[in-house]
């Protein structure tokens, strides 16, 4: 059981465990609070109104927590064989889960119990996201279990009819992410050269699932965001960089370099697109401002060794909180939005997939050079 107060002993443990923290933090960034858990966690979600935070434990444990009163909202609920992906429903009432056994159940938050029934997926499932209207939940599988299934995809469930139907065109994604109006899933995955696809769900027949776009041919993707007013998407990517994609073109933006060894394990972007976060296995998190795709703030310690390869920092939906776990603790970070957007932010290496020019010398990244579009 997680809990807010430690026991006596520990007390002063934690203390200097959070006062270490905060000296780690640059001017913008303040320590809210920690959540401590039993075991290391491996992916959290706020929930869609902004009051709750969901996580998965590696145990396959899932725990939610109110984070106002910082005390768990429901107790613990495991599965014998564990969960594997979670995702909260748009009216922040149930968390769908995704079992280890290839069975999908759905959790009430307001009365704490399980839904009857564990709906069988055609596969095991590696995420799970729920689309805005509430009516549908899309499944990313592996295809573990051939001959018997076949090679993993993309699934959509409908809620109501407890219907699985499979999206003919599109490959496993390890992280999965719908457009805010429902028409698209952003799909992005580490097979052959790396891919990141942008599924039309809106089609009928044979065409559902047919590709928007594709961006191939660059860096796996480990994690993605989509903005909350659809305008653009950003990824992760082994090589280090966050990517900056535009889904009405299918055009690749912005390469953002800052992070000094590979792999961005995972990426958020702030309610009203004003601040990126993005983690990697440097053991720095990293503030973005989006207006000037600038570095604000660099945080050394966090998401250290043995970092998980899944979603690890979150922005709240409602507010400029980020939440973000390290082995068996989530932060909560409050960022100053007036300090963090203002002159002077850490300057970091961007470039498009345009006609560039040369415009400084940055001294980070692979290449050390910035480079502008020229219109």
């Amino acid at each position: 059981m997680w809990r807010d107060m430690p026991v006596k002993k520990s007390s002063d443990r934690w203390q200097r465990a959070d006062e270490e923290v905060r000296k780690n933090l640059p001017a913008g960034v303040k320590h809210v609070c920690t959540l401590r858990g039993p075991t290391t966690i491996v992916r959290i979600a706020w929930s869609p109104d902004g009051q709750m935070l969901a996580s998965l434990s590696s145990d396959g444990s899932i725990h939610v927590w109110d984070t106002a009163s910082r005390h768990e909202v429901r107790a613990s609920i495991n599965h014998p064989k564990g969960f594997s992906a979670f995702a909260w429903s748009p009216d922040s009432k149930t968390i769908a889960l995704s079992a280890r056994d290839e069975r999908i159940q759905f959790w009430s938050i307001t009365s704490g119990e399980l839904a009857d029934g564990p709906l069988q997926s055609p596969e095991p499932v590696l995420c799970v996201a729920w689309d805005p209207s509430g009516r549908q939940l899309a499944c990313s599988s592996c295809g573990e279990n051939e001959p018997r299934h076949t090679a993993g995809g993309l699934w959509i469930l409908d809620i109501l009819s407890q219907r699985f139907d499979k999206l003919p065109f599109a490959m496993t994604g390890v992280e999965i992410k719908w457009s805010p109006d429902g028409r698209r899933i952003a799909n992005g995955g580490y097979w052959g050269d790396g891919v990141l696809d942008l599924v039309d769900v809106t089609k009928s027949g044979s065409s559902t699932g047919q590709i928007n776009a594709r961006y191939g041919g660059w860096s796996n993707c480990f994690d993605l965001d989509w903005a909350s007013d659809g305008s653009i998407i950003v990824s992760g990517s082994q090589d280090g960089t966050v990517k900056v994609w535009d889904p009405s073109s299918g055009k690749l933006m912005r390469s953002l370099e800052g992070h000094t060894s590979q792999l961005v394990s995972s990426v958020s972007l702030s309610s009203r697109c004003q601040l990126l976060a993005s983690v990697a296995v440097d053991e720095t998190l990293r503030i973005w401002r989006c207006d000037k795709w600038e570095q604000s703030a660099v945080i050394p310690w966090l998401v250290g060794e043995g970092c998980s390869l899944k979603q690890m920092i979150d922005f709240s939906p409602t507010s400029s909180t980020l939440a973000v776990a390290e082995k068996r603790e989530i932060h909560i970070l409050e960022l100053d939005l007036a300090g963090l957007l203002g002159e002077g932010g850490v300057p970091s290496a961007h470039y498009v997939n345009a006609k560039v020019v040369l415009v400084g010398d940055t001294g980070v990244g692979k290449t050390g050079l910035s480079l502008e579009a020229i219109s």
